[in-house]
This record gives C-alpha cells, sequence and structure tokens, in this order.
C-alpha cells in the first residue's frame, strides 16, 4: 500500500466511468421526463402565457438536472460497486489505525512554494503540514463514506407539463439542456469526493512515514482503569477509559532518524 497506488487506482476508476455515460442511446429516464406532456388546452391572456412558458422552461431545467444527476450517480454506484474488491484493498484504513482505535493525522506535502511578505519573498522547497488530528474511531473509515452519494428527484407537478407545441419544444430544450448539466454536476462532485478519500489515504500514510522517520510524534492516548462507577441510576464495573490527550506535532530535528532505504 502507497501513496502512488491510490492516486492511479482513482485514475483508473474514474476514466471507465466517464466512458459508459457516452455510449449508448438515451437512457430511459431522460426519454421519460422528454415526453412528458399535460393533457388539455388552457385558455391564457397573452402576459399569462408569456410567464407561464418562463415557468415551464424553469421547472424542465430543475427537473432535468435532478435527474440527469441521480442517473449519472447510479451509474458511478455502480461501477464503484464492481471495483469493490480493489477498493476494499487499496483504501484500506484499518491498516493504519493506532492501537487499533485512533485514526493518525492527516499531512499534505507542498513542494516548491511560494509566499510574499512585503519585502520578502519566501521560497520553501518541500512543506508539511496537518490538516487533520488523530481522532478516536469505533469502525475504520471506508472509502465507501467518500464515495458514494444521493441525488434526489423532487416530485413532479403535472400542472407544469407542457400543453401546447410551443411549450413541449421549450420544455424537450431545457430538459436536455439540464441533464447534461446534471450528469456534470454528479461528474464533478464524484471527482471531488475521489480527491477528498485520496488526499486522506495518503495523508494517512504519509504520516506513518514521516513518524517513521521521527519526523513527527505519535498522538498520546492516557488510559484510565476503574474498578467500580457508581452513579444515581448505573452501576459500571471494571471500566477503562482512554484520552487523546495530545495531538500530533512536529518535532525538532534532534529527533529525527536517519532515513532507510529499502532494499
Amino acid at each position: 500500500m502507497n501513496r502512488v497506488a491510490a492516486m492511479l487506482l482513482a485514475m483508473l476508476i474514474i476514466w471507465p466511468i466517464q466512458v459508459f455515460a457516452a455510449e449508448g442511446e438515451d437512457p430511459a429516464p431522460l426519454t421519460k421526463i422528454l415526453e412528458m406532456k399535460g393533457e388539455g388546452a388552457l385558455e391564457l391572456k397573452p402576459e399569462t402565457k408569456n410567464i407561464r412558458l418562463q415557468v415551464v422552461k424553469e421547472y424542465a431545467h430543475r427537473l432535468g438536472v435532478q435527474t440527469g444527476a441521480q442517473w449519472r450517480n447510479d451509474q458511478i454506484n455502480e461501477v464503484l460497486q464492481r471495483r469493490a474488491p480493489e477498493l476494499d484493498s487499496i483504501f484500506a484504513f484499518g491498516l493504519l489505525l493506532i492501537d487499533g482505535q485512533v485514526l493518525p493525522p492527516v499531512v499534505i506535502q507542498s513542494d516548491q512554494s511560494f509566499e510574499m511578505k512585503d519585502r520578502t519573498v519566501l521560497k520553501t522547497g518541500t512543506s508539511f503540514k496537518i490538516i487533520q488530528d488523530a481522532r478516536f474511531v469505533s469502525v475504520p473509515p471506508s472509502w465507501r463514506d467518500f464515495l458514494f452519494a444521493e441525488f434526489k428527484v423532487q416530485n413532479v407537478s403535472e400542472t407544469l407539463y407542457p400543453r401546447t407545441s410551443e411549450e413541449v419544444a421549450a420544455w424537450k430544450e431545457a430538459i436536455t439542456n439540464g441533464w447534461a448539466l446534471g450528469i456534470k454536476q454528479a461528474d464533478n462532485i464524484f471527482e471531488l469526493n475521489m480527491r477528498k478519500l485520496t488526499r486522506d489515504m495518503n495523508g494517512l500514510i504519509l504520516f506513518r512515514e514521516l513518524a517513521g522517520q521521527g519526523f513527527v510524534s505519535l498522538p498520546k492516548v492516557a488510559e484510565g482503569k476503574y474498578a467500580i462507577r457508581v452513579g444515581d441510576k448505573t452501576l459500571d464495573l471494571d471500566q477503562t477509559s482512554f484520552t487523546l490527550v495530545e495531538d500530533s506535532r512536529f518535532q525538532q530535528e534532534d529527533k529525527w532518524k536517519p532515513f532507510q532505504m529499502n532494499p
């Protein structure tokens, strides 16, 4: 397990999902909403007719976005389910826990950064930063917590179904545009979630590497034992408490260990 493997897998997963959406005929959900049409003619004044046409357009666009995003998300989830064994193997958070109950800090690395302060420019070759402190977990995180999303489609109001030929044309155009936007939104959300997943996994692995070299300290956990704890309505026997009493911090050079290359 390493940082390169996690990023490569993320790229391999995103690519087939994008191809999957581009193939085939119009999906059934798109066809269904494109063909929606109200019954009966409406006697409307010209100004009211224009207002209704605009409302129909806005409603159709929103429906297209929501339906497209939901359909796309279902595709993504289907691909994720197929790749679950690989994802379970690569994003194995449980292997990184400290004492089986503490999720380590997340560390990010930046290379070649610049910072300007008044008349001074700071150039840094490599910088490390703890962006998330250690915490207790009862169950190790899973890639599912990051990647599975849910999109809902609001109930369809039949009063806003298109009735005239003008409304039908406007409806289909708005649905089509909204559908494309919904797919793009679902893709963007998935990509953001994937980036956060790989960032956190890579950050945990990086912390482990830095801690092994003495660059950063391990979080400190205090343990307390209580033979008997008595409350008004509770009685606890043989209780053990664990408390995170000190977060990890970067250490001075005298704490560092010589870097060893793997043979």
